[in-house]
């Protein structure tokens, strides 16, 4: 088998709102989906970690994931950031940010294009022009996926 590169995939998931705690996991796994179509193997904790939160009960906290993230990411040739709303915000993104580049090890930037269906490096200027979402937003996002998409999650 052909050695692979093993990207480790943060974005920003921990939020009052558990409707944006579930539109965030849906990106990112729909971005890990496109990473495996390209051949680009990667390690999403979101996509990971969100279930075991929801149906077991766990915390979505960095204070409780910590340790699991950082000894994959310890085991990862790269770090891509997902350049969504609040990563910059995020103190597990920010964590594995500081994490990698203590460790050398690679960090990328990356933009999904829900539209196109598809995903695009970009450099670290462009991803900090990213904006954190307004409570309304938030709010909005919130009610479109709890009342929607997800209500099997409700409790």
């Amino acid at each position: 088998m052909k050695e692979s590169k093993l990207i480790y995939l943060a974005t920003p998931y921990t939020d009052r709102h558990r409707g944006v705690e579930i539109y965030r996991f849906q990106q990112v796994t729909a971005v890990s989906a496109i990473l495996l179509e390209n051949g680009i193997f990667n390690f999403s904790p979101i996509t990971q970690s969100h279930e075991q939160h929801m149906l077991g009960n766990l915390p979505g906290t960095w204070d409780f994931w910590k340790e699991v993230d950082l000894t994959f990411l310890d085991r990862c040739d790269e770090l891509y950031v997902l350049s969504e709303p609040g990563w910059q915000e995020s103190v597990g993104v920010t964590a594995e940010i500081e994490f990698a580049k203590e460790n050398n090890i690679p960090v990328k930037y990356i933009l999904f294009d829900e539209d196109k269906n598809n995903v695009s490096e970009i450099p670290e200027e462009k991803a900090r022009e990213v904006k954190q979402w307004t409570e309304y937003q938030k709010k909005a996002i919130n009610s479109t996926v709890t009342n929607h998409r997800y209500q099997n999650y409700q409790g």
